[in-house]
């Protein structure tokens, strides 16, 4: 039969790794199987190096993982220097800080351990230990920004070489109020509830105190009951029944701090002594108490409802809007000016009170003692500073309607702060003026508030880019900016849905030039500008599906990775089985890299022995310049028993943990599918000339042929395996003539590593034959 002849040349390794193409429609310079390797945008396939402790490096500190949480975080700006960077990781209850800023290679980053900070003294009050649930992070200003779903969000600041941390309180107005069986527009005729007269003074029914005290007199912070107060003598007649607000301050830097509240009523006034019997206490920080706290004691005022009482017979509604009812005087004075009111059937103003946003206790700041506390020890898991603001995420966290209060949820709400100026705009997620007030009501640019998205579902990650804020939930992704296209103020902005794309935890979130990549449970996507100028969400993990297929969801929920924007990789590291308990679900054995410039993917499998590290957490971390500073490098957070340690990928000689117990691995590549002749023609690869680079040390490989799609060597269609080694000469690029043996519709070489020694290869040139006919 006649024979014809053909050469074909593969010059480039550059496009990684695919699995969704069939055996017909397969891209060239593609692998359909790879582990191990490393894939360039020239188009060079090469051997990855092996993973060891950094040079110079120690056991950082000594703790056991056992069912503890592990991440880590870069603070770039650290005190807002500009030139301080400092690697935060979190162990469990701990935080680790250590100033990457300083490395050298003399004494790398494990060695420029700085301070560490017990987060189980941030547990809140019937709250549970923190260790077995992850920390996110955000930065802005200079300070850091930890947040956990057990604990109050923390902020940093760093003076070197300290470290500060604080709770912050998130505090929002009360815009609900309490759960009442009466239309808005009823005036009460005899009976003054505890829930219309709590919702009475929220809508600004009261008319300012006409005393307060002070005292130092020592309590126990959180203590009830009757308590006498020493106070100034000759007060204004504070007098019994009189409802009053106690605030307790300490004196903290920068400044003094409210950190307990309660409510009461006056039982008896003589003399310096203040009888008060304290019903309700609430902490508003989680701090230690000193033995000295200054008492602000506070009269809740309802002279307008009693005057209203008293002048109309009946109780105001929650219509009613307190100031209408001043005459020409300026005075309140309800029973000249009601006929001249016409009351509209919706709610008057809310907002009077300010309220923890997980712990309202309406009975403390009132001092209405029977109004049911709403309260959940689930706090924020994620946030992000953007547009001058420090954001939380809602809670997982639902209550069930009890004595006068509804059901509610946190889950899908939103907190933002005021434009920050000082620390203590921190949790103010509120407007400053009071909406009850007559005069200053108006909601401010620069004010906080809280946001709803409807139907978003847990909230798993905020994300800043461009001017606005990307909110990442378990049923979509929401943009939130403002209205005119220039940013978000509080009172200006949109919120749109971009897609429905399901996400199903914040760990895997990479920032890339600005941009987020993220997986979920079926893909890698991220979100970018797409043709008019609009965000686009596109999966850029469509190509690797099947790969992607086999990670175990519970794996996928707690990758991580980082960007390194000088050689533009992106790297996560997975867990590739399915997790036992908390130890093992940071135990990760692969990393799936990104080249962001020729959109290769390629996986690598760690080595692992019982007496090898195990890696925990990667992050990109740069090097400070100047004398004796470390090259920028992916750093692998990693233990050994107890031992912590801080791991690159630093080894030629082609082992895992050469410090340690090596553990050699195989690197390999599968090509695509040569198919000739249109698929109808079997043919021959008579020889192979591949191209490999000259590395000035020897090389090896092992190389055989696959024919017809067959699968393993049993199909009887795998060439032999053929070993060649190559010596060091003064040649850039050395090519080998390989005879290929086998024929067949379809063809691929398979190119593995032999023992420990190097493969660098550009491409391959084929002379082949075949069937001129079928």
């Amino acid at each position: 039969m006649t024979r014809t002849n053909a050469i074909s040349t593969q010059n480039s390794f550059i496009a990684g790794l695919k699995t969704e193409f069939t055996g017909l429609n397969f891209p060239e310079n593609a692998c359909t199987e790879t582990d191990n390797c490393v894939f360039d945008p020239t188009g060079r396939v090469s051997r990855r190096k092996g993973f060891d402790e950094e040079e110079n490096g120690i056991n950082t500190f000594v703790t056991t993982k056992t069912n503890k949480a592990i991440s880590s975080f870069q603070w770039s700006n650290a005190g807002g220097d500009g030139n301080s960077e400092v690697y935060v990781l979190q162990v469990g209850n701990k935080l680790y800080f250590y100033r990457s800023s300083s490395a050298t290679v003399a004494s790398p980053i494990s060695q420029q351990w700085i301070y560490t900070i017990n987060l189980t003294d941030f547990i809140l009050d019937g709250g549970t230990a923190p260790d077995e649930f992850e920390c996110q992070y955000s930065e802005g200003n200079g300070y850091l920004f930890v947040f956990h779903p057990k604990l109050n969000p923390i902020y940093c600041t760093y003076s070197a070489p300290t470290i500060t941390a604080n709770a912050i309180t998130i505090r929002i107005r009360d815009f609900s109020g309490v759960l009442e069986e009466i239309d808005d527009s009823v005036r009460p005729p005899t009976t003054l509830t505890a829930e219309h007269k709590y919702n009475l003074q929220n809508q600004g029914w009261t008319s300012g105190a006409s005393w307060s005290a002070v005292s130092t007199t020592g309590f126990a912070q959180m203590s009830t009951g009757v308590q006498t107060f020493t106070v100034a003598a000759g007060l204004l007649t504070p007098t019994a029944g009189d409802l009053v607000i106690i605030k307790g301050y300490q004196n903290f830097a920068p400044g003094r701090i409210q950190i307990v509240q309660k409510g009461g009523a006056v039982v008896s006034y003589a003399g310096t002594a203040l009888e008060i019997n304290v019903t309700s206490a609430q902490k508003l920080q989680n701090v230690i108490f000193s033995n000295t706290v200054d008492w602000e004691i506070i009269p809740v005022n309802t002279d307008y409802i009693t005057e209203w009482f008293g002048d109309v017979g009946n109780y105001p509604s929650n219509s009613d809007v307190w100031w209408l009812y001043k005459n020409s005087s300026d005075v309140f004075d309800p029973a000249t000016t009601i006929d001249n009111v016409t009351v509209g059937f919706g709610p008057a103003p809310k907002g009077h009170y300010i309220l923890n946003a997980f712990d309202q206790n309406r009975a403390s700041v009132s001092g209405i003692a029977s109004i049911t506390n709403l309260t959940t020890t689930v706090r924020p898991k994620t946030g992000a500073w953007f547009a001058g603001r420090i954001w939380y995420s809602g809670v997982d966290a639902s209550f069930p309607a009890s004595g006068n209060m509804p059901d509610a949820t946190w889950t899908e709400n939103l907190y933002f702060s005021q434009i920050v100026e000082n620390v203590k705009q921190f949790g103010r997620c509120y407007q400053t003026n009071d909406p009850t007030s007559e005069d200053r009501f108006d909601l401010l640019p620069s004010d906080g508030g809280v946001i709803r998205i409807q139907v978003a579902g847990s909230i798993y990650k905020l994300f800043s880019i461009q001017n606005g804020l990307l909110v990442f939930a378990a049923n979509g992704i929401w943009f939130i900016t403002g209205s005119q296209g220039i940013g978000f103020t509080a009172n200006d902005y949109t919120i749109v849905k971009l897609s429905g794309v399901q996400n199903i935890s914040g760990t895997s979130f990479v920032s890339v030039l600005g941009y987020p990549m993220f997986w979920n449970s079926e893909s890698i996507y991220t979100v970018s500008p797409g043709q008019q100028g609009n965000l686009s969400v596109d999966s850029i993990g469509a190509e690797i599906l099947s790969f992607l297929d086999e990670i175990p969801l519970s794996s996928k929920k707690f990758v991580r990775g980082d960007f390194d924007p000088l050689d533009h990789m992106v790297k996560w590291v997975f867990k590739s089985t399915e997790e036992t308990d908390i130890t093992s679900r940071y135990e990760f054995d692969r990393v799936l890299n990104l080249n962001i410039r020729s959109k290769a993917f390629y996986p690598w499998t760690i080595g692992t022995d019982a007496a090898s590290p195990k890696v925990h957490d990667v992050k990109f971390v740069e090097s400070p310049g100047g004398s004796g500073a470390p090259d920028p490098v992916f750093k692998y957070v990693s233990s050994l028993g107890t031992n912590f340690i801080f791991s690159e990928e630093n080894q030629d000689s082609f082992v895992d943990w050469s410090s340690f117990v090596p553990v050699e691995y195989e690197s390999f590549f599968a090509s695509g599918y040569a198919l000739r002749g249109k698929g109808l023609n079997k043919f021959q690869e008579n020889y192979i000339n591949l191209f490999l680079q000259n590395d000035a040390e020897e090389s090896s490989f092992k190389i055989q042929g696959q024919w017809n799609y067959a699968i393993n060597e049993g199909s009887g269609r795998w060439s032999d395996e053929q070993v060649f080694t190559i010596g060091a000469d003064n040649f850039s690029y050395k090519p080998k003539r390989i005879k290929i043996r086998g024929h067949g519709l379809v063809c691929q070489f398979r190119v593995t590593s032999n023992s420990t020694l190097p493969f660098t290869m550009i491409g391959w040139s084929v002379f082949e034959s075949g069937n001129k006919w079928i």
